[in-house]
């Protein structure tokens, strides 16, 4: 998440606590109090997801490379290696196994991928008299849509963390606005109270390392054109 974003929200906790704390009767402040409290859990939720959704997609992208390793030298090579050693009897043969590149994109990986064990499919009987195990093209089918797997968690996880980025950097705004109507409510409640204040003050502003604390941010206001 966003270390701008991660503050305020901690800051905007703060504030509920705070008003949880210290209640009011005034209409408007258990109005405003209630809309807090609701766009600070959605804002939570939203946290939660964007979390959720960028280990989602790293973690499929750790795996993807690792999977395509695998399939590269443990199942891709060994074709190629028998393949060779069958061109005495088929010339040919050579010229349609051959290992995909390490710099070719991962949807052209496994295109290739799939052609190699297509055509060892074609050939099995041969691949295996020459060493290929029985079972070896049907567990490199299985890896193989592993790999493909990982291309929809990927895209799962993007998306959730897309979305839930460009929601909660607008629902951030909302609570920003919010902590600025509790900033003028209980600066006024409090005026007479140096103590309550004083809290008032040290919880609304938000903390940032090596820096102490800073006051309440003030959002740019753009001014409809003349």
């Amino acid at each position: 998440m966003n270390s701008t974003i991660r503050r305020r929200l901690d800051m905007v906790s703060r504030v509920r606590e705070f008003c949880r704390a210290n209640p009011s009767d005034t209409p408007g402040y258990v109005q405003a109090l209630a809309q807090l409290e609701e766009r600070l859990t959605r804002a939570e939720a939203l946290a939660t997801q964007q979390d959720h959704g960028f280990l989602k997609q790293s973690g499929s992208t750790k795996g993807k490379a690792e999977l395509r390793k695998t399939i590269r030298e443990n199942h891709l090579r060994h074709l190629v290696r028998i393949a060779r050693g069958a061109a005495f009897s088929n010339p040919e043969l050579p010229k349609r196994f051959r290992l995909p590149a390490k710099t070719v994109s991962s949807r052209a990986f496994l295109a290739a991928a799939r052609a190699m064990t297509q055509e060892a499919e074609n050939h099995k009987d041969l691949f295996v008299q020459d060493g290929m195990p029985e079972k070896f093209l049907d567990d490199l089918n299985k890896v193989l849509g592993d790999y493909a797997g990982k291309f929809d968690g990927q895209t799962e996880g993007s998306a959730m963390h897309v979305g839930a980025v460009a929601e909660l950097k607008e629902l951030t705004k909302e609570l920003m606005q919010l902590v600025k109507r509790f900033d003028g409510l209980n600066l006024l409640r409090f005026q007479d109270n140096p103590e309550k204040k004083a809290a008032w003050l040290a919880v609304r502003d938000v903390s940032w390392p090596g820096l102490g604390t800073v006051p309440l941010p003030v959002e740019t206001e753009v001014k409809p054109a003349a």
